[in-house]
């Protein structure tokens, strides 16, 4: 007990423990009435009952019946000393108010019955010797100082095991929050190469086909040529030209079916993206947009999207940011989409321009408009695309297909 308050390392507990039974016994012997050999016995069993428990009481299991097994042991000693007529002491309290101070919280039952019989035998012993009061209000002392400190060692494991707890469900939360931006990218990847799928089977079904037509019409007007078929080189000539035909309206159905897409097209689409983006990763978006918008043109929107598809996907798998601002305006000819993040890149480590970075921007150009990169002055990029709100010319269109159908840009 005196180890609480001394604030001792709960290693030498045992030994402290040990020092003032010995103390107690030795007090006890000379300044008592119990000098015969059987009182001095009983003394010495009793404060060795009492070392037991508080070695004994580290033990969960073992607490619950150490405690009423002491209680007994000061009844019988009481009994004892009370048969011998030998003289009453305040040993029984110190031992019981010990007993008592060192139970924790969680015996609040045990812990009551025993204020009710360590109050028996407070009334039991006999209060002869010279300065009782000031005994009594020794044992009450040590009771209030001890069980204070135990209050205080619960308080601070509770707390222990509290904080603890959280730092767990903090690292299980980070962990899941890993996973999820992971399958989030994992899913943008997925469905970019589920939309290039979809694009080559398109483009060898429909395309395919009629350009292996076109190729064996050639062949055959070449072998007409080479024997003065001339006549029959001029039809198959005319076939051909159908069957070009026949190819760039396939073309432009299938270009026609990719842009009309909903999930890609006008200002839902990259409100949606956004909220989406929020919603699966730790990244707070913001949506700001000045003033009213318009219809887009297929391209713009498409445009518009990749772009912000793009950028937020290398916010999240490269930045390192917390916060990104989109911003959406309108003029009267164009249409401006910026991004701005908090993230970690300088203007002294500028990015690579890898696949992702140069896709938007040649995207943009094809487009009939631009893309910039720009640093902030606190950390972090700004994205900044302006596109045109005029359709592009049917030809133009076609022509700007062509260096796109190479493959699908991939993130920097």
């Amino acid at each position: 007990m005196l180890l609480q308050l001394l604030g001792w390392s709960r290693h030498r507990a045992r030994w402290m423990y040990l020092f003032i039974g010995v103390t107690l016994i030795i007090l006890y012997s000379r300044h008592s009435d119990m000098l015969d050999r059987l009182g001095w016995f009983g003394t010495a069993g009793l404060l060795a009952s009492f070392l037991l428990y508080l070695i004994l009481r580290k033990k969960p299991r073992v607490l619950p019946f150490a405690a009423p097994a002491l209680t007994l042991v000061v009844t019988a000693y009481c009994l004892v000393m009370h048969g011998m007529g030998l003289t009453q002491s305040d040993l029984p309290a110190w031992v019981l108010l010990g007993l008592l101070a060192s139970m924790p919280r969680s015996h609040l039952k045990l812990s009551i019955g025993l204020i009710a019989y360590t109050g028996g035998v407070l009334l039991y012993i006999d209060y002869s010797a010279p300065f009782p009061f000031v005994v009594l209000i020794a044992v009450f002392g040590l009771y209030l100082a001890v069980q204070s400190g135990q209050v205080r060692r619960e308080a601070y494991e509770l707390n222990k095991l509290r904080l603890e707890e959280l730092d767990r469900a903090y690292s299980e939360l980070t962990h899941a929050h890993e996973e999820l931006q992971e399958a989030q990218l994992d899913s943008m990847r997925y469905a970019a190469l589920a939309e290039r799928a979809s694009i080559a089977r398109d483009i060898h079904d429909g395309l395919g086909h009629h350009l292996t037509s076109l190729i064996i019409q050639l062949q055959a007007i070449d072998l007409m040529l080479q024997k003065g078929h001339s006549e029959e080189a001029d039809q198959r000539v005319r076939e051909a030209l159908d069957l070009s035909r026949e190819g760039m309206k396939e073309v432009r159905r299938a270009v026609r079916e990719w842009s009309e897409d909903e999930s890609m097209l006008g200002l839902a689409a990259l409100r949606g993206l956004v909220s989406r983006v929020e919603a699966r990763s730790k990244l707070r978006c913001e949506w700001v947009q000045d003033g009213p918008i318009s219809d887009w043109p297929i391209g713009t929107s498409i445009a518009l999207y990749r772009v912000l598809q793009e950028s937020l996907t290398n916010v999240l798998k490269h930045a390192r940011a917390k916060n990104v601002t989109v911003r959406l305006s309108e003029t009267e000819s164009s249409v401006e989409l910026s991004i701005t993040d908090d993230g970690e890149y300088r203007s002294s480590d500028p990015p690579e321009p890898g696949f992702g970075l140069t896709g938007m921007r040649k995207r943009c150009l094809e487009a009939g408009g631009s893309c910039e990169f720009l640093p902030r002055a606190g950390g972090g990029l700004t994205v900044v695309a302006i596109l045109p709100l005029l359709e592009p010319e049917p030809d133009m269109r076609a022509q700007e297909l062509q260096p796109q159908a190479k493959g699908v840009p991939d993130h920097p």
